[in-house]
């Protein structure tokens, strides 16, 4: 499990099903995500870093550990590179050189504390 293989107790999967409505057209399922995150930060939970993925993703086999350095650190925002499954002329590689800003980054390449988001 992957607590157990992190030495962090508090990983969490959030089944989003209890979103009823139809995700708005051009919104990309975007306003779903802001609706998990503010339901996420309405609760009384625990939660104290945050990952919203898309389904195409894949992540290394120790990537909780990976990053738990910089939680423990109290980094706000850890991102990461990442391969894109789409091909991109100017890398035959499709790595992706994460960049804090708008088109630089993917939504499944970011942990964010809660604490940022609420202005803390």
């Amino acid at each position: 499990d992957i607590n157990k293989r992190s030495g962090y107790n508090d990983v969490t999967v959030i089944d989003g099903s209890f979103h009823k409505k139809a995700p708005k057209k051009g919104a990309y399922g975007y306003d779903v995500t802001d609706e998990v995150l503010n339901t996420l930060l309405a609760d009384d939970s625990t939660c104290t870093h945050f990952l919203f993925t898309n389904g195409d993703n894949f992540y290394i086999r120790n990537f909780v550990e990976q990053i738990r350095p910089s939680i423990l650190k109290g980094k706000q925002l850890i991102a990461w590179d990442f391969l894109s499954h789409q091909y991109l002329e100017k890398n035959s590689y499709n790595v992706i050189k994460v960049k804090i800003g708008i088109g630089e980054v993917d939504l499944g390449s970011v942990l964010v504390d809660r604490r940022a988001i609420q202005g803390k």
